[in-house]
């Protein structure tokens, strides 16, 4: 079933990138690729994480895996390792460190003042 999804993939990721890289592609391809996926019976939710010093998106299994389409993009960045151009397996810990839901990103905290700020 893996060796399935990469061939989807992999044709997908070929027909829209063709020779081009897959730099800053990640949500050109992952938006068309999961309804894609999902004609073929593949569920997957597109998710953002936040890298540090970009966003990215790739897309999650209904099993919790990584489908990334476009890993190797940050070949020898961070890390050092060495992706391979469709990743599948468990989520790397650096698009674990701060990810949602594509579209749904986590509400940031508003410090409260006023009434219930203490006095000095």
């Amino acid at each position: 079933k893996d060796a399935d999804i990469i061939e989807l993939c992999r044709g997908f990721r070929d027909g829209l990138l063709g020779k081009d890289g897959p730099q800053s592609m990640c949500f050109a391809l992952c938006f068309p690729l999961s309804g894609y996926l999902g004609m073929h019976g593949v569920h997957a939710t597109m998710m953002e994480s936040d890298l540090g010093h970009t966003n990215h998106i790739w897309l999650r299994l209904e099993d919790g895996r990584c489908l990334d389409p476009t890993a190797d993009q940050f070949n020898n960045e961070r890390d050092g390792r060495n992706m391979p151009d469709i990743y599948l397996g468990p989520v790397p810990v650096s698009y674990r460190m701060s990810h949602w839901e594509y579209g749904n990103p986590p509400q940031l905290k508003k410090k409260r003042h006023g009434m219930n700020s203490p006095r000095r």
